[in-house]
């Protein structure tokens, strides 16, 4: 590359000398998020959905649960807290009916408490249900992350070892309020540093630019991962891990906020971008550049940088056994799903952070790599806005937060801000394009849990590291996870009584899941730099999700299943081929499923028409010059597949083809 003023970055001020790093976010004392009145009321409910059980023999007034809520809510944001205030209220006033009394929930007998939870649980309506569960979530979480839970089913939280680094690297930076204002030069400035940004920042610095990359969240060291799910959630997640598309019904989508973005908290699932998908990009979309030849080679570098093989047969778990046996009983084919953690230990955090590093996410791969090439990474800082000179772009401006602002001159900019906040950054910089915000995909997710007759204690291996194929499954991709049992709690489709009577038996509980290839339903609703996603399920989806869950508990019987606990609100349990039978008979509507996703894509997706895409097929933004973008908001449409690969070999391309031009 030719020499030129930007070539260096102007250097960065020296940093304040760090505080003593700790394991997890220190959670201050009592505040008193939660009035008096609302602790009752939470204990009332706590009371209710988790009376004591014979194995843990643990009530909700030994474990400390209000407290440990209380602290929750006022050490996190304040909007959640008023959140949950909100719905303490409509809860304990939900009971104000002469058939119950005229009585609040915490003032009615233990009966009648019991009795007007399962209504809540049983409800047809999606709404009271989604409330409920959003009331006990947080409960669940922190009363089955107790120690005492722990140590009856012989759970234990793997961590970093000793001697892992507890500061960021050399070139990256937690900027923070006294830090001030920051200006600086490069050759191009990165805005995210996911499975886009950090590869494309690589690929640009390896080739000699000049780069500094922008990240909205912290950067944590490896020897702050704990696996302790709530601690972590709040330190790694954005919105402390309940982003919520909304719609019907509501679907709860995860993304990282921190440095290596959502790659940081996956489950390291690495699939290639399937040839029928590039070929309809090349039809229905214009994106001719876009072939298997073009992308092999791209695909073949990420592959070699995060050590892509098949899950090991010994890190598959008992769970993985027990699915792979229920499927070679049916015909079907189990396979290890190919995963970017050679080395892998098995730990079972997989989305809380990797704390041996086995786990090749952005953060143990292209960041460093970038970095050690030269790349700057600063982190804690919001990017506000492209700045232009007329319509080529001039650099980015962005905010601490709570502090100074962070001024980056670089005559390119690459916007790998992710799904849900790059088509905000763009427009809140005058970027204005009728695909902008639409189109989204997310991968509509769910999953069944099995009782079995025998030891599964699944969070020993790893957590997906099992896949399922059989001809014809048209759009419905098997992959299963397991997670630690706080956060496993919140899945089990029961309450009271039933549910601690489950969970007393999670080390012989299995759990498989399934996401399906999706239409275009999603979009997003601007607010500022912010945005609110949409998305409803259509007939395309709820026929693939229909197939999946009756697959699901056949693949569960014929491994031996004692009990399989489904999604379905109206067909919680299903024991034998009967039931089974009810089951497929059983259209359920797509209020009646619980959802989740983890793969957002296509807000401002690849289009050869302005019309139809933000972007052409090398991400240049139309009608500007100088602006690119490289994260799943440009992904043209569902995968049917994890996305991180798809990502990351376009963003590649896109290096490689900056570092050519500059």
């Amino acid at each position: 590359m030719a020499e030129s003023p930007a070539s260096t970055p102007t250097p960065l001020p020296t940093p304040t000398p760090p505080a003593a790093p700790a394991a997890a976010p220190a959670r201050p004392r009592l505040t008193g998020a939660l009035s008096r009145r609302e602790r009752e009321i939470a204990a009332a409910v706590a009371e209710t959905a988790i009376p004591v059980g014979r194995r843990f023999g643990l009530s909700v007034t030994e474990s400390g649960l209000i407290d440990e809520l209380d602290v929750f809510l006022s050490s996190g944001r304040r909007r959640f807290a008023l959140g949950y205030r909100m719905l303490l209220w409509v809860f304990e006033l939900s009971t104000l009916w002469p058939w119950v009394g005229m009585r609040p929930f915490s003032r009615l007998s233990p009966r009648r408490r019991k009795e007007a939870l399962q209504a809540w649980h049983d409800s047809p309506y999606f709404l009271p249900r989604a409330m409920l569960r959003g009331l006990t979530t947080l409960l669940f979480i922190l009363f089955y992350g107790h120690p005492r839970v722990n140590e009856a089913l012989r759970f234990r939280l793997p961590a970093a070892p000793p001697a892992a680094p507890r500061t960021p690297p050399a070139n990256a930076r937690n900027l923070r309020p006294a830090d001030g204002d920051l200006a600086l030069e490069a050759d191009v400035v990165v805005v995210g540093s996911g499975a886009g940004g950090a590869a494309a920042a690589w690929e640009m610095a390896r080739r000699g630019m000049a780069v500094v990359v922008l990240e909205d969240g912290p950067f944590v060291a490896r020897g702050e991962f704990t696996g302790h799910a709530l601690d972590m959630t709040r330190l790694m997640y954005r919105d402390d891990g309940v982003t919520i598309a909304l719609g019907k019904p509501g679907i709860l989508l995860p993304i990282g906020r921190v440095a290596g973005g959502t790659t940081t908290i996956n489950s390291g699932t690495c699939f290639r971008t399937p040839p029928e998908v590039l070929a309809a990009w090349r039809y229905s979309r214009g994106l001719n550049g876009l072939t298997d030849a073009v992308l092999a080679p791209h695909f073949d570098q990420v592959e070699r940088v995060l050590g892509v093989e098949p899950t090991p047969d010994h890190l598959l778990g008992r769970c993985g056994h027990i699915v792979a046996r229920g499927a070679s009983r049916m015909g079907l084919r189990p396979f290890p799903l190919p995963r970017n953690a050679p080395g892998c230990e098995g730990s079972g955090v997989c989305c809380f952070g990797c704390p041996t590093r086995a786990k090749r996410s952005a953060n143990e791969s292209w960041l460093p790599m970038a970095m050690e090439r030269g790349a700057r990474l600063l982190c804690n800082v919001a990017a506000q806005r492209i700045v232009w000179d007329g319509k080529r772009a001039a650099g980015v401006v962005g905010r601490v937060h709570g502090g100074g602002t962070v001024t980056v001159k670089a005559p390119r900019v690459v916007v790998a801000a992710g799904t849900l906040h790059t088509p905000a950054l763009l427009r809140a910089s005058g970027v204005r394009s009728p695909a902008l915000g639409r189109f989204m995909t997310i991968h509509p997710a769910t999953k069944c849990l099995a009782l079995m007759d025998e030891p599964v204690r699944g969070w020993e291996g790893v957590p997906q590291g099992l896949g399922v194929d059989a001809d014809g499954l048209d759009g419905i991709k098997f992959e299963g996870a397991f997670v630690p049992p706080s956060v496993g709690a919140v899945a089990i489709p029961l309450v009271g009584e039933e549910h601690v009577e489950v969970m007393e038996q999670y080390d012989r509980l299995a759990t498989y899941g399934f996401m399906v290839k999706d239409q275009p339903n999603g979009w997003l609703a601007f607010r500022g730099l912010d945005t609110v996603p949409f998305y409803t399920p259509g007939e395309h989806e709820l026929v693939r999700l229909r197939r999946g869950v009756s697959m699901l508990v056949e693949i569960f019987l014929a491994a031996g299943a004692r009990t399989v606990l489904t999604p379905i609100a109206g067909f919680p349990r299903v024991a034998n081929q009967a039931e089974l039978a009810d089951l497929r008979r059983y259209e359920f509507d797509v209020g009646e499923v619980e959802l989740s996703a983890f793969h957002p894509l296509g807000t401002a997706r690849m289009a050869e028409d302005p019309e139809q895409g933000v972007c052409d097929e090398n991400g240049a933004v139309h009608g500007r010059q100088g602006v690119y973008i490289a994260d799943g908001a440009a992904v043209p449409s569902s995968l049917g597949v994890n996305p991180q690969v798809t990502i990351m070999a376009l963003a590649l391309r896109l290096g490689a083809r900056l570092a050519g031009n500059a």
